[in-house]
């Protein structure tokens, strides 16, 4: 639900409602996460590497719900490194070539713990990535497991037309409107 309403907050703060920014999404949504983690009296490191990034409204949905359940399982399943320390979870949003989106969240693992995931949790980062038309990979190494998902970033005005379309709100509201 905290995640519908940071899209929701996200898009009603915005000038434009052709494109959203990614970065913020996430961001916001990683420091919720983040601190309702901290809230509950777990010691967990997020290290976040979050690049400016924007996408289509209709992608911002699927996205963000994706990243919180990434992220979610991330914290649940991050275990106490082999030297000792904290477990940890490390988040990117990046770009890697124009028009391409890459989302890793990478946590700790323990010593002789497997990760991996068949449940509901799989199916819904599973169902989310098709909708971003995006490819989910996942890998364990020693110490650490690894969600990635590569995805298009749709930008206003490339489904079609010459032009784009811009949508923009401002405070001024018709006369006799209220808002």
């Amino acid at each position: 639900m905290a995640a519908l309403a940071t899209i929701y907050r996200n898009l009603y703060q915005a000038e434009q409602l052709d494109q959203v920014y990614a970065d913020r999404l996430i961001a916001d949504i990683i420091a919720q996460l983040t601190t309702a983690s901290a809230s509950a009296g777990r010691h967990l490191q997020v290290q976040t590497d979050i690049q400016p990034l924007t996408m289509l409204p209709d992608q911002a949905v699927p996205l963000t719900l994706l990243t919180t359940e990434a992220f979610t399982n991330a914290m649940k399943y991050a275990g106490n490194p082999a030297d000792g320390g904290d477990p940890w979870v490390r988040v990117s949003l990046t770009s890697p070539t124009p028009g391409q989106g890459l989302l890793e969240v990478v946590n700790s693992t323990g010593p002789d713990e497997a990760a991996g995931g068949t449940g509901l949790g799989s199916q819904l980062i599973e169902a989310f990535s098709m909708q971003l038309e995006g490819d989910v990979t996942t890998d364990s190494q020693p110490g650490a497991y690894r969600l990635a998902l590569t995805f298009r970033l749709g930008q206003a005005g490339s489904a079609g037309g010459n032009s784009p379309r811009q949508v923009v709100l401002t405070s001024a509201a018709r006369a006799g409107s209220r808002h």
